[in-house]
């Protein structure tokens, strides 16, 4: 996250906490989502997630 904010890829409005704590998130959801959907369902909210860091970020 570091490396991403000083090269200005990553958004530096973003904590590093909020950062983590989606990342945490995303890593929590097998308590929630089905095993077999688990591995689909956390990369395409990982592709949200980098839209709205690096996507929107370099507009």
């Amino acid at each position: 996250v570091a490396a991403g904010k000083e090269a200005q890829v990553i958004d530096n409005a973003i904590s590093d906490e909020v950062i983590q704590l989606f990342i945490d998130a995303i890593n929590s959801l097998g308590l929630t989502v089905p095993e077999e959907e688990l591995e689909e369902k956390q990369a395409e909210i990982i592709q949200l997630f980098l839209y709205g860091l690096i996507g929107q970020g370099r507009k």
